[in-house]
């Protein structure tokens, strides 16, 4: 897998023949790191998934969940088939019965009709309206 370097604090930066970066004269001084190419921090405003894709809708925060069941954090099911918002704020892979998607999605908190609520628990991510991406993917860390 490549790495790059990422320049931090760098306003604009320009090709240079051996194929890296300069940063102009008046910029800070870079920081470089070995972060891999498709791990883009979760912390800023805009995030690349794998796709390459910019996404600034994306990370940790309110999805809409269709038909899920949401397992609470002690085993037991908060709601067999939540048609709903939840504040996912992380994944982890399991069983989820989906092959092609095998992540559940971490959640703290969950709409109902009188309001949001806090509840916390865990729903594949089959059932979260993530545009068609996989967590893995669309800016929301690893648990």
């Amino acid at each position: 897998m490549k790495k790059a370097r990422l320049i931090v604090g760098v306003t604009a930066a320009v090709p240079v023949a051996v194929g890296g970066f300069a940063a102009p004269a008046a910029a800070q001084v870079a920081q470089p790191t070995t972060a891999k190419a498709h791990q883009a921090p979760v912390t800023g405003k805009t995030v690349l998934n794998h796709a390459a894709i910019a996404c600034t809708n994306c990370g940790p925060g309110w999805y809409q969940i269709t038909g899920g069941v949401m397992y609470a954090r002690s085993g037991g099911i908060i709601e067999a088939a939540y048609n709903g918002q939840a504040h996912i704020t992380c994944y982890y892979k399991g069983n989820t019965g989906f092959p092609h998607d095998p992540y559940f999605d971490h959640f703290v908190s969950m709409s109902f009709p009188k309001g949001r609520a806090p509840a916390v628990g865990h729903v594949a991510d089959q059932y979260v309206d993530l545009g068609n991406h996989l967590p893995t993917s669309f800016g929301i860390p690893h648990c």
